[in-house]
């Protein structure tokens, strides 16, 4: 046994040595070049999609003014019509105003949820002319449904309803509340409110029977306002009332509350 196991080492120690492996060279560092070939081959991604053009915002148009050339005018009936089915027909309505075929003054008419009819015809027309309001009256009566005729005709104008908050209420002269008529009358001696028109009288936004010498209410009135500039002059203004600084501000109702 143990001349194998020197036989075995003679016949190892006679072979000759392996062949030294070749030495690998390093991988050449990337150059410009290469680098740029490299990106070129490079699959590139797709262009991104355009995205649209933004829709530009058109200026909002002021809702009721009729186009140029037309005016609209305010019909008020001598009784209110709060039932909307018996009003009569507005096409009924503006063929009897037309008079005839070839007469087309009037281009339509419509009611408001108020009861009020407006109308808008040719510009050139005056229906608050001398003698238009019997005129129209006797026309509009042959109507079924308008046997009552016309209370009065006006060109119709933009309102804005305005308040002014925290109005004193309380005459500590007299020791009694201001009326409403003391207000409007204070309101038509300010300088900051000499030439607006007031469509209708203000109003206490509280009730009169609650004032006491503390009490602050706002007044609300509407004024004739058809571009907004009146109301936004307004808002500007210093309104020195009933011995307190106040200001104007423009109406906002009360949400009505969401049924639940």
């Amino acid at each position: 046994a143990l001349s194998e196991k020197v036989t075995k080492l003679e016949t190892a120690a006679s072979k000759p040595p392996p062949p030294p492996k070749p030495a690998t060279k390093p991988p050449p560092a990337p150059s410009f070049l290469s680098a740029a070939r490299a990106a070129a081959d490079k699959p590139q991604p797709p262009p991104p999609t355009p995205k649209p053009a933004a829709k530009r915002r058109q200026p909002t148009k002021v809702v009721g003014l009729p186009e140029e050339g037309l005016r609209k005018w305010v019909i008020t009936p001598s009784v209110r019509m709060k039932d909307s089915s018996a009003r009569p027909s507005p096409l009924a309505i503006v063929a009897k105003l037309n008079g005839k075929p070839s007469s087309n003054s009037v281009l339509t008419a419509y009611w408001t949820p108020a009861g009020k009819l407006h109308i808008v015809a040719n510009a050139a027309v005056d229906y608050a002319a001398p003698g238009s309001l019997d005129l129209y009256d006797r026309l509009l009566r042959t109507i079924p449904g308008f046997e009552h005729g016309i209370l009065h005709i006006a060109p119709w104008v933009k309102i804005t309803k305005i308040k002014i908050p925290d109005v004193p209420v309380w005459n500590h002269t007299t020791g009694a509340p201001y009326s409403i008529q003391d207000v409007t009358a204070a309101l038509d001696h300010s300088t900051a409110f000499s030439d607006v028109h007031v469509t209708n009288r203000a109003a206490w936004a509280k009730a009169p029977a609650t004032f006491r010498p503390t009490t602050l209410s706002a007044v609300s009135f509407s004024i004739e306002d058809p571009d907004g500039a009146v109301s936004n002059r307004l808002r500007h203004t210093a309104l020195y009332l009933l011995g307190k600084k106040c200001r104007f501000e423009k109406w906002k109702p009360k949400p009505t509350p969401a049924n639940t």
